[in-house]
């Protein structure tokens, strides 16, 4: 399972954490400002601190300030390579996911799963080209792939562009 989101919802995060090894995830930072301190603080810091000790992978994408790493799906990836993909505009905090007005599409579809797959791999390997520098995210690479759309047809009357 591959998962690029904001995560602060406990109940979501605990199960993501009993999917052990088979979870592959790339976590922005979650810039906030505490109201009373006014000290600013990542929202994601507890999820990344407890998914480093069971996830497969990991890969830590902080993002400069006044940017946001606003990915926010998940492919699963069976036996045989990607099955489907959940995407949409919900945050997976708990208001995101039961107070606000957002949506969920699920797409059971090799193709479609197997281009966000690759879009995953792209935001991996850009984090990892950075070197921990918040600048050099969003890259030349991941910017050129990025402008490149492809076309899909699922279910042979439905086509959509991802």
């Amino acid at each position: 399972m591959r998962l690029c989101t904001t995560l602060v919802d406990g109940e979501l995060l605990k199960k993501l954490e009993g999917l052990g090894s088979k979870l592959q995830i790339v976590l922005s930072n979650a810039m906030q400002v505490d109201a009373k301190t006014k000290k600013k603080f990542d929202e994601n810091d507890p999820a990344r601190k407890q998914l480093k000790k069971t996830a497969g992978v990991k890969w830590d994408r902080m993002m400069p300030d006044n940017h946001i790493g606003h990915n926010k799906f998940l492919v699963y990836v069976g036996k045989n390579g990607p099955e489907a993909v959940l995407f949409g505009s919900t945050n997976w905090t708990s208001t995101g996911l039961c107070a606000q007005t957002n949506n969920i599409v699920i797409i059971d579809d090799a193709k479609l799963a197997k281009r966000h797959l690759d879009y995953w791999t792209e935001l991996a390997t850009d984090t990892k080209s950075a070197n921990g520098v918040a600048k050099s995210l969003q890259g030349p690479v991941l910017r050129k792939w990025d402008t490149v759309g492809k076309g899909f047809s699922v279910d042979g009357s439905t086509s959509l562009e991802s």
